[in-house]
């Protein structure tokens, strides 16, 4: 897509203005990328915080980062910092004391006297032949360095570090006589990859690993910037000593999980302000986000050009339309819209790989996933909220939804029409190697002996030989030689914005394979939908804080879609984020059922999207979903074994009296159920039992005498029991009964119920580890609601053990 004239006129002044900022900072090798980052960056760190800009953010797509980031990143921060500095120290001179270490001359001495106004008497602290003694001098801008008590002096090397410190900040700031700084009012933590340590010897910072040990620090001052790789050691082992300017926080896995205990830092007064930088949002943050539009710009390459290629399959356009056309009957008969289910066929029509045993596997899979989702609480919960309670009906009215997935689904057992279309267009064009961009990395074996090369959107697996689309636009040259470059094929246009960035700074020509009836307008819903986010980002106000640049806007022309219901609902899930089997995150994984089984012989029913924490060789930990889970898998869960301290957690976090409304609707039956025995069946329990034996009760009497002791605390019993009683209550009072009015109500309840507690269950476990992780300081939003000693109880349920298997159940 072609910069608009407008656009490129404001990215040049912009880029003028930021190599300007940039220009003493930046290193020969830098880019115009990192040049461009780095003025940004001093903007940003220059500007005062105030109350509207003491929370901000680079929002940076990872492939925009590039190989000199880190470097670009800390040299900006100190630079910045050094001049606050200097400008402080230069309002409060520093005079000597007896025993503290200098700098002066080149060298490091002790001092010994003071010997009248601004005059000392000095020794060296590592003395030559002959040069033992105190010597008296004038001090005009002493630097007072850390004693040898906190610092490990090396007699040569600390001194020639001192002098490479002193002339990278006299080069950057371009000031001859700048003074070498050994103390800071102005400081900084930042949050980074232990790499930063490693980038420049001779600044002064300091870099501690997750239990506080000093990792780094090369010079004899006070730490300008302290760094760390986690905010649990930065709470824990920095911040509680003193006051710092900025928390610099690198990489969304950084913040993602922890942005209450950032917040709670920047309120408590204990950082002057956030700086977040990473490719994900944080809420409320002023932004900065870079476009792929920009990054385009600074690297002087076009955008890719992408066409679309008609795919026929008449058969599967005819199977759609009589799927919306049955979604469209439901929503005027019973005023139900289920049209969002037609978005679930994306995964089968993004498939463009051989017929084979992966592609069966896919099938199977895509399937399994789908029938599943007729299962899960919230379809239920749909039929429920237009007043559809019985299970019955709902699985009747459900039925006719599934042939028609299951007609599909047979449709693309015997026809592979995107691939086939694939190779014919190779063919008839002389396209003797092209690519082609898999839905995820277990395709990859089906191409195997295939004359096209390949890769995936973005790696959710282990297979590092595999390059991912932001590798294509990180180092094209490396992925995508000339030698082999044809047209990259796209089998669906995912609505994935992040994706798309990536696409469009490749520069290999692009094509989509689109079903023609059914797909034939979405690549170019998409394109717009992404060229006016584009717009908007390069246009928001947020970016007014740090640049008098603007972009002036004109209205973009107005474009119809023939069939805009089958694009807002066919394509309203981003494929690159169902479906995906294999995916160490939660998200794809539906609330399937399953069972664990350990080792030690026991077991833990739980679902497939539930998340645990794995526990990998030389201690690292990940939480990931248990669909993901192997054999030989050493895990660590929350398992709810202490029912009194759930039922706690589930009272603290009903801020809307919905358990309440869920109590009452369980003591309903039980109340029910106990009036029919004592008031129509005069306590005759084997006359009860047999009569809701013909009404469908299918449990045995000993649990019916359960239920009727005053001591049962069963919540709700199945629906075959819950609807006996009800038949049971019709026959005895006839209709109308409280019971009767209440009955539908209470089936909702038996859902909401079971909803609640798996989601709570869910978030509870992942919270506990993120908590215990990081030494007990970091709070989720469902354990912020929650006492200290019921975390505790809490705590005391996790258990560790290794997998065996994991079963459906």
């Amino acid at each position: 897509m072609p910069l608009h004239h407008s656009t490129t006129d404001y990215l040049s002044t912009l880029q003028a203005d930021f190599a300007l900022l940039s220009k003493s900072i930046a290193e020969s090798h830098w880019t115009a990328s990192d040049r461009f980052l780095s003025g940004l960056l001093y903007r940003m760190l220059s500007k005062p915080a105030t109350p509207e800009t003491n929370c901000i953010q680079l929002k940076l797509p990872g492939f925009a980062l590039g190989p000199n980031f880190n470097e670009v990143l800390l040299y900006t921060l100190a630079v910045v910092k050094y001049r606050q500095n200097h400008r402080t120290i230069q309002q409060e001179p520093y005079k000597p004391k007896q025993g503290e270490w200098v700098f002066r001359n080149d060298d490091i001495y002790v001092v010994k006297t003071q010997r009248g106004q601004n005059k000392w008497g000095i020794s060296p602290a590592f003395p030559a032949k002959g040069m033992h003694g105190i010597y008296e001098v004038e001090f005009k801008e002493p630097v007072r360095l850390l004693p040898n008590t906190k610092y490990e002096y090396k007699p040569r090397a600390t001194a020639s570090g001192l002098k490479e410190y002193r002339t990278f900040f006299r080069t950057k700031l371009r000031k001859s006589k700048l003074p070498l700084l050994s103390e800071f009012k102005h400081r900084s933590v930042v949050l980074a990859e232990g790499e930063l340590w490693q980038i420049n010897n001779c600044l002064p910072l300091r870099y501690l690993n997750k239990t506080g040990e000093q990792r780094a620090h090369h010079l004899p001052v006070q730490p300008m910037i302290e760094a760390c790789g986690d905010v649990a050691t930065a709470i824990e082992h920095i911040l509680p000593s003193m006051y710092f300017d900025e928390l610099v926080v690198v990489g969304a896995s950084r913040y993602r999980n922890v942005i209450p205990a950032l917040r709670k830092k920047l309120n408590s007064g204990d950082v002057g302000r956030l700086i977040l930088i990473g490719d994900e949002k944080f809420p409320d943050a002023k932004t900065w986000e870079m476009t792929a539009t920009e990054i385009q710009y600074l690297r002087n390459c076009s955008f890719s050009t992408l066409k679309t290629h008609k795919v026929s399959a008449a058969g599967l356009v005819s199977l759609v339309e009589g799927l919306e056309t049955l979604l469209q009957k439901y929503r005027e008969e019973f005023n139900i819209d289920l049209r969002e289910c037609i978005s679930w066929l994306r995964p089968y029509l993004g498939l463009a790989i051989p017929m084979g045993a992966v592609r069966d596997g896919c099938l199977q899979y895509y399937q399994q996933q789908i029938e599943n989702r007729f299962e899960e609480p919230e379809w239920e919960e749909r039929w429920f909220e237009v007043q559809q309670y019985d299970p019955d009906e709902i699985r009747r009215n459900t039925l006719p939804i599934q042939y028609l997935f299951r007609e599909i689904h047979s449709y693309f057992e015997t026809n592979n029409p995107k691939w086939n279309s694939l190779i014919e267009f190779c063919a008839q064009n002389h396209l003797h190697r092209s690519w082609v961009m898999l839905g995820h990395e277990q395709q990859a074996k089906a191409m195997e002996g295939q004359n096209v090369l390949y890769g995936v959107g973005s790696r959710r697996w282990h297979h590092q030989s595999i390059p991912t689309v932001a590798q294509w636009a990180e180092s094209p040259e490396k992925y995508i030689p000339p030698s082999t470059r044809g047209k990259l094929f796209l089998p669906e246009i995912s609505q994935s914005f992040q994706l798309l960035d990536q696409l469009s700074l490749l520069t290999l020509p692009i094509i989509v394979l689109a079903y023609a009836g059914l797909e034939d307008e979405y690549p170019d819903y998409v394109l717009r939908s992404y060229f006016l986010a584009e717009r908007a980002k390069i246009s928001h106000l947020d970016r007014h804080l740090w640049t008098n640049c603007r972009l002036d806007i004109d209205p973009p022309p107005s474009l119809t879609f023939t069939n805009s219901v089958r694009i807002e609902k066919l394509f309203s899930i981003d494929i690159s984020k169902q479906f995906i089997p294999g995916d160490e995150s939660s998200y794809e994984w539906i609330a399937q059922p399953c069972k664990i089984r350990f080792t030690d012989k026991t077991y833990y029913d739980t679902h497939l999207n539930r998340r645990v924490e794995l526990l990998k060789e030389g201690g690292q930990r990940k939480i990931v979903a248990v669909g993901t889970l192997i054999a030989g898998n050493r895990i660590r869960y929350y398992q709810n074994n202490n029912a009194d301290a759930f039922e706690e957690v589930i009272r603290s976090l009903d801020t809307q009296g919905l358990y309440e409304k869920i109590e009452a609707a369980s003591a309903t039956w039980r109340e029910e159920l106990y009036n029919l025995y004592l008031n129509y069946f005069f306590g005759d329990e084997d006359r009860l039992f047999q009569q809701l034996k013909n009404h469908g009760y299918n449990n045995s009497q000993q649990v019916l005498h359960n239920y009727l002791l005053s001591s049962n605390s069963t919540r709700f019993p199945n629906y075959d029991t819950l609807k006996a009683i009800h038949a049971l209550s019709l026959q005895y009072k006839g209709a109308g009964s409280a019971f009767d009015l209440a009955y539908r109500e209470i089936l909702s309840y038996k859902r909401k119920d079971k909803s609640l507690r798996q989601r709570i269950g869910r978030e509870l476990g992942s919270e506990l580890m993120v908590f215990e992780n990081s030494d007990y300081a970091i709070k989720g939003p469902v354990l912020s609601l929650l006492t200290e000693n019921l975390i505790y109880l809490l705590i005391e349920s996790i258990q560790e053990k290794v997998v065996t298997s994991i079963e459906n159940r």
